[in-house]
């Protein structure tokens, strides 16, 4: 893994180094902080499943340690499809995307949850569903430092 410092031209300032991991990191613990019982600013569910959204592809994208996410949610999805005969990725992704904008009864940390998990059907399902990991990856990819 290569770093880049984040920086502004001459006299600028300097953020430093994220990498993905960092990222992703950083994701995480905001989740966890706003999706906890008793959190005083609490996420709406659908900004719950976003930002787990969000988070899902940037552990795609940090791999290593963060692949651990990525297999429980392999799991998760692999049990819906075995649970209902004949049904394919792209069945999945889209069952688990109209569960997240459909329902507003979830509590925030089950929204966040779905959200990682439906990055990662997305990813299984391929074709245009893989539009928004490309997106991330070629942000990641050329914003200096998250690489």
């Amino acid at each position: 893994m290569s770093y880049v410092q984040l920086a502004a031209g001459s006299g600028g300032f300097s953020v430093g180094f994220f990498g993905s991991g960092g990222l992703a990191l950083a994701v995480t613990v905001y989740l966890f902080l706003r999706c906890r019982k008793g959190s005083s600013a609490k996420l709406a569910p659908q900004a719950a499943a976003v930002t787990g959204f969000f988070a899902g592809l940037l552990y795609m994208v940090a791999g290593d340690k963060w692949s651990a996410a990525g297999d429980i949610s392999q799991g998760v999805t692999g049990s819906i499809q075995g649970a209902f005969a004949n049904t394919g990725p792209a069945a999945t992704a889209l069952v688990l995307t109209i569960v997240l904008v459909y329902s507003k009864k979830l509590s925030p940390a089950i929204s966040a949850f779905l959200g990682i998990v439906t990055a990662t059907a997305y990813h299984q399902a391929g074709a245009v569903w893989l539009l928004p990991e490309g997106f991330v990856n070629n942000v990641i990819a050329h914003v200096p430092g998250l690489r």
